[in-house]
């Protein structure tokens, strides 16, 4: 608790001590609000290259999916995926700010999984059981599509043997949201899971630290 002394009125040593000592506590306070501002900033830098690995390979995809739309002749399956996809990056971008409504971001994942669904017809279906107080409370924007992700290409893709299924649930509990993206796909070894569990994955360790740098652990 840095306070600055302005008890002593004196121009002796003690009240030459009390200008050193504000002068000091001065630059104290200085330096950590520079350290505060670097570390934000360095936060934010992380935030965006995870944001900018993400999106890349996805849009590669997109725009393979409606290329072979416009081969076939669809041009109203077309026109809502080019729309699915304006609106997954406008949520995405969301005027640079980190946080969006869990609602937003449900938004921003029925785009993507429209996108999906086009591209893996017939693979999976999704089901979301989201309460209502839910909705409203603010989380790092993207950070759903990642966990999504995962579950179509490692478990879906991989491991559905017949009808694949992936379920959002998102409630308030004991004033934390709570939030689960579960699928009936092929699952993951107790060694995968304990490396997931340490951050050491792309989609899942990335959003992990998003959620730590933005939320704090």
């Amino acid at each position: 608790n840095f306070n600055y002394v302005t008890t002593i009125n004196t121009k002796d040593e003690i009240g030459q001590f009390q200008d050193v000592y504000n002068i000091t506590i001065q630059k104290i306070q200085q330096l950590i609000s520079d350290i505060i501002e670097e570390q934000k900033a360095l936060r934010r830098a992380e935030l965006e290259i995870t944001i900018a690995q993400i999106n890349p390979h996805f849009l590669y995809n997109t725009l393979n999916t409606i290329n072979s739309l416009a081969v076939m002749g669809k041009t109203a399956e077309v026109s809502e995926t080019i729309k699915a996809l304006g609106d997954f990056y406008k949520s995405s971008l969301n005027n640079g700010e980190d946080l969006i409504t869990l609602e937003k971001e449900l938004d921003s994942i029925r785009s993507y999984i429209y996108i999906q669904q086009l591209r893996y017809e017939g693979l999976f279906r999704m089901e979301y059981d989201v309460s209502s107080e839910a909705l409203g409370v603010h989380v790092p924007k993207m950070i759903l599509q990642p966990l999504v992700e995962n579950s179509i290409y490692h478990g879906i893709r991989t491991g559905a043997e017949e009808d694949g299924l992936i379920r959002i649930r998102a409630w308030v509990e004991e004033g934390a949201l709570r939030i689960e993206v579960t699928d009936n796909g092929a699952g993951m070894s107790r060694e995968r899971l304990e490396e997931v569990l340490k951050g050491k994955s792309i989609g899942i360790g990335a959003t992990m630290r998003r959620i730590a740098i933005v939320c704090g652990e």
